[in-house]
C-alpha cells in the first residue's frame, strides 16, 4: 500500500511538473503574441500619424486649390469686363466713323455748292462787263472774290485731307481693337484650358483621399482584429 501511494504521488509531481511546464510554456507564448501586439499596435499609431499628415496635407493642398480656384474666376471676371469694354469702345469707333462719312458727305456737298456759286459769279461778271461802265472796277472785285473762293475751297480740300487722315486713323485703331479682341478670345481659350486641368486634379485628389479613407479603413480592421486575437 505504501509503495502505491508513493507512485501514486510521483504521479501527482510528474503531471504537477506538465501543468506547470504547459503554463509556462502558455505565457511565453502569450507574451509573445502580446510583444507581437505591442508591435502591430506601434506600426498601426505610426501608420494613423502618417495618414493624419497625409489628411492635413491635403487639407492644406485643397485650401491652396480653393484659392487658385477663386482667382481663376476673378480673372474671368476681369477679362468678361475688359472685352465688354473694348466691345463699348469699338461701338463708339463705328459711331464715329459713321460720323466722319456724313461730314465727308457734307463736305462734297460744300464744295459743289461753292462750283455752282463759282458758275453764278462768272455770269454775273458777263452781265456786270456788259451793263456797268465801271466794268475794271467790278472784274478786280470779281477777281478778289473769286481769290477768296478759291482759298476757300483749298481750305475746304485741306479739311477733306484731313478728315481722310483721320478716318485713316480710325481704320487703324479698329485694327488694334480687333488685334486686342483675339487676344482676349486667345486669353479666354488658355484660362479654360486651365480650370479644365484644375477640374482633372481636384479629381485626383478626390480619388486619393478615397484611397486613403480606404487604406484607414483597412487599418483600423487589422487593430481590432488584432485585438480580438
Amino acid at each position: 500500500m505504501e509503495d502505491g501511494e508513493h507512485v501514486s504521488t510521483d504521479e501527482r509531481v510528474l503531471r504537477l511538473e506538465t501543468a506547470i511546464a504547459a503554463i509556462l510554456d502558455l505565457s511565453a507564448k502569450a507574451d509573445q503574441s502580446l510583444a507581437v501586439a505591442g508591435q502591430r499596435l506601434g506600426i498601426a499609431e505610426e501608420r494613423l500619424d502618417l495618414l493624419t499628415q497625409l489628411a492635413v496635407n491635403f487639407d492644406a493642398r485643397l485650401d491652396r486649390t480653393n484659392g487658385r480656384v477663386d482667382n481663376l474666376e476673378e480673372k474671368m471676371a476681369a477679362l468678361v469686363d475688359a472685352q465688354i469694354q473694348t466691345e463699348s469702345a469699338q461701338a463708339n469707333a463705328d459711331a464715329r466713323i459713321a460720323a466722319l462719312a456724313d461730314a465727308q458727305i457734307q463736305t462734297e456737298g460744300a464744295r459743289a455748292n461753292a462750283h455752282a456759286r463759282m458758275a453764278v459769279l462768272a455770269d454775273a461778271q458777263i452781265r456786270t462787263e456788259s451793263a456797268q461802265a465801271n466794268a475794271d472796277a467790278r472784274i478786280a472785285a470779281l477777281a478778289d472774290a473769286q481769290i477768296q473762293t478759291e482759298s476757300a475751297q483749298a481750305n475746304a480740300d485741306a479739311r477733306i485731307a484731313a478728315l481722310a487722315d483721320a478716318q485713316i486713323q480710325t481704320e487703324g485703331a479698329r485694327a488694334n481693337a480687333d488685334a486686342k479682341i483675339a487676344a482676349l478670345a486667345d486669353a479666354q481659350i488658355r484660362t479654360e484650358g486651365a480650370l479644365t486641368s484644375l477640374a482633372e486634379r481636384m479629381n485626383e485628389l478626390a480619388a486619393a483621399q478615397t484611397h486613403t479613407d480606404q487604406r484607414l479603413d483597412a487599418l483600423i480592421d487589422i487593430i481590432n482584429e488584432g485585438r480580438k486575437g
